[in-house]
């Protein structure tokens, strides 16, 4: 199966998070190469903190559109991010597994929570129980800034798109062709991209200007993931 993924950072050095999770796909997800599109920078949408750092990731795995879900949740996770808190959901219950209360974590904002462990997050408050479960970190606005974003876009089977309409998982990504910083970076890739039956040129074309975001083409190409 074909997968095209969001990556995405606002909080602390973004190009290396984007790259951290880029080596990670590559070495859990992938068969074969992963392709990744120049990085953008972008005004925040719907988020605080300062503009993100955006591109997309597309290669060919094994995984199941669900299995492939987990990963991109576990990668948040250990670089600082857990979303999936429905509206409603006190604040005080404790964080629901990935995918396994019924919440779209591409369909609905979520409360970030942060790490300890990770050194990038020193500041948050929290401890390790045994050396491997972290206990309930601070939590953060909503919309908080993000070391980390990824959203599963688009798969496809043999040609075929993967259309997904669950609780947990929506596919093709509602949103593909309402953000410009998700139909630049997939055109980079594939300038003749058609998804579920629409060009995204011409969804591309017919964006208003009051939802463009990207603010300019980064100089520097992603190149080899690091970290």
């Amino acid at each position: 199966m074909r997968a095209y993924v969001g990556l995405g950072s606002n909080l602390g050095d973004r190009a290396a998070h984007l790259a951290w999770a880029r080596k990670r796909l590559a070495a859990r997800c992938a068969e074969g190469p992963l392709e990744a599109s120049p990085l953008y920078e972008t005004r925040p949408l719907d988020c605080r903190g300062g503009p993100f750092v955006n591109q997309v990731a597309v290669f060919d795995t094994r995984l199941s559109p669900e299995e492939l879900l987990d990963v991109l949740l576990d990668l948040e996770i250990r670089r600082g991010r857990v979303r999936g808190r429905p509206p409603g959901r006190s604040a005080d219950d404790p964080p629901p597994a990935p995918g396994g209360d019924g919440v779209s974590p591409l369909l609905h904002g979520a409360v970030d929570r942060f790490d300890p462990a990770e050194p990038h997050r020193a500041d948050a408050g929290g401890t390790r129980r045994g050396g491997t479960e972290p206990t309930q970190p601070a939590l953060r606005p909503r919309h908080a800034a993000r070391p980390l974003d990824l959203d599963l876009l688009a798969m496809a089977d043999g040609g075929e798109w993967i259309e997904r309409r669950t609780a947990d998982l929506a596919l093709p990504h509602p949103r593909v062709f309402e953000r410009d910083f998700v139909l630049v970076p997939l055109l980079d890739l594939e300038p003749t991209l058609v998804v579920a039956g629409q060009p995204l040129r011409t969804a591309l074309a017919a964006l208003p200007a009051t939802a463009r975001t990207i603010l300019r083409r980064l100089p520097v190409a992603p190149g080899p993931p690091a970290g």
